[in-house]
């Protein structure tokens, strides 16, 4: 399964609107009421990463959540694509992850090199199918060494907008090609992978055959102020998880419902975001094991066009979790380890330097707190610094990297937390 970071019923809104901006076959007028669509269906996309990361126990959800070195926190930054592809789109991109850490005087090391893919296909001006898998090598360094090494599951979705490109609909499968039963020795790689706290891009490499509906809708409620509602249906299939065994475990089903408020303004522009989460019981061999409840996190973000050369973007976003209840647990059974959010709150600061419309350089700063919990690590704060760099050579072809340093403690000081990751990434549209 794969946690951060991409695109539920939020990911078909932006897709349509911005296919639709600068289209030079509208009438001007028209045209201004895309470029207007185009820039709110930005900032609502970003809604798309709050939805994974609480539905990360789903793969099909996360492989979506491919590393985005290209992309931004921004309601509306460069470079970027100008037009729609005509035939496809691809997202290629690696990075490495490393944290230490360190407690009573040991220390142990989980690190993730971590490859997605992903194709987007156009079949007519409205509908699209993608594609999306991931490769991740993953190792635990301790007095005992494990490795968890092998492809992902593969996601499938089709996506659709109606006429007026108001209203917008998708379904997805997840397809259970990667693998799932672990050994003892996987399992313990997993065991840190599913920290919420540490991010790995991919918690494990194969789930069940899960299946997604989604939808959502726009208004312009004035020139500058939009007004986005998204929601999904996820259905997780259950599947086998420990090598030489039989016992199954099925996370509960998933709805969401998200809105979003955006004002485009010049040369300050904001969002207001609200997404609820609920959550059906977890089975553990057929049998209720686990409640996560509902959750709710609410975001806001201003965003600062200082000058041409210069931006500036600050998030703050809390997560509010109903208390993770243990509803029993089967006679000789060991559940998998699955990731289970907390309370947390995160706030950001992005600085980026345009040099014209094809070159950008970015400084971030960041910092998060968890709150107490007893399936995560917790009580724990971390802070971020990193630096990007984007280039766009054509309306074909954009390259990215960014590297990024992270320190903090966990459980109450007793645990020190550091870690770096690096990224490249390189998009393609036809």
């Amino acid at each position: 399964m794969m946690a951060d970071k991409k695109s539920l019923s939020a990911d078909f809104a932006e897709k349509a609107w911005i296919a639709e901006r600068d289209n030079p076959q509208l009438p001007k007028a028209k045209r201004k009421d895309r470029k207007v669509h185009a820039k709110y269906a930005e900032s609502f996309s970003l809604a798309r990463c709050g939805i994974l990361r609480a539905l990360c126990g789903n793969a099909f959800c996360c492989i979506l959540g491919f590393v985005q070195v290209l992309s931004t926190n921004h309601l509306h930054a460069q470079p970027r694509f100008e037009y729609r592809p005509e035939l496809l789109h691809f997202n290629q991109s690696a990075s490495h992850l490393v944290w230490k850490l360190k407690q009573n005087g040991q220390t142990r090391e989980v690190t993730q090199s971590y490859v997605p893919a992903t194709l987007s296909f156009v079949l007519s001006p409205r509908t699209n199918v993608e594609l999306a898998t991931a490769a991740g090598m993953s190792q635990l360094n301790q007095t005992v060494n494990y490795e968890l090494n092998g492809l992902s599951d593969v996601r499938f979705r089709v996506s659709h907008r109606l006429s007026g490109d108001r209203w917008f609909f998708g379904a997805g499968l997840n397809l259970p090609t990667g693998k799932n039963k672990l050994d003892a020795g996987e399992n313990a790689v997993v065991n840190l992978l599913t920290e919420n706290i540490l991010g790995f891009p991919l918690q494990r490499t194969g789930v069940g055959l899960d299946a997604e509906l989604s939808i959502a809708h726009a208004v312009n409620l004035s020139e500058k102020l939009g007004l986005g509602i998204g929601t999904n249906f996820i259905l997780p299939g259950k599947f086998e998880y420990l090598a030489n065994d039989s016992a199954t475990y099925q996370p509960g089903a998933r709805f969401n419902f998200n809105v979003m408020l955006n004002f485009i303004g010049s040369p300050v522009k904001w969002r207001v975001n609200i997404l609820a989460q609920f959550f059906a019981n977890d089975k553990l061999d057929q049998q209720d094991f686990f409640k996560q409840g509902w959750q709710l996190e609410p975001e806001a973000a201003v965003d600062w066009q200082i000058n041409r050369e210069w931006n500036a973007n600050a998030t703050v976003r809390y997560v509010h979790k109903a208390e993770n209840k243990l509803l029993g647990l089967p006679t000789n059974l060991t559940p998998p380890e699955h990731f289970y959010i907390n309370n947390s709150a995160v706030g950001s600061l992005l600085i980026d330097r345009n040099f014209g419309k094809n070159t950008a350089l970015g400084l971030q700063l960041a910092a998060q707190a968890f709150g107490k919990s007893n399936q995560q690590l917790s009580r724990a704060t971390i802070g971020r610094v990193g630096l990007r760099v984007t280039q766009k050579f054509s309306e074909h072809w954009m390259l990215g990297a960014s590297g990024m340093y992270a320190a903090g403690m966990a459980e109450g000081g007793e645990l020190s937390l550091q870690g770096y990751r690096v990224a490249l990434g390189l998009q393609a549209r036809m």
